[in-house]
């Protein structure tokens, strides 16, 4: 399984861009950023990787592009590779 997360730096932030997906209509999911991305406040937004650029232009118009990483993951089996994009 293939998705990317938005690391942000609060989970004030984190919610504050789950709203703005929400009204934007995008799926998401609020998840624990995984131990392997080391950064962030403990929470992320996984969506699918072809909404990365709506997501980026999201967090622009939110004033939130400074306090985004953004994350390919990829889970095999018992492996999982986090890749920062």
């Amino acid at each position: 399984m293939i998705y990317c997360i938005a690391v942000l730096k609060s989970r004030t932030m984190v919610y504050e861009l789950a709203d703005a997906l929400s009204y934007g209509g995008l799926q998401y999911s609020i998840i624990n950023t995984p131990t392997r991305a080391h950064i962030g406040c403990g929470l992320s937004i996984k969506f699918s990787c072809p909404y990365k650029s709506r997501v980026e232009e999201i967090c622009f118009n939110r004033g939130l592009s400074g306090h985004v990483a953004f994350y390919r993951v990829e889970n095999r089996g018992l492996s999982m590779s986090v890749t920062r994009i």
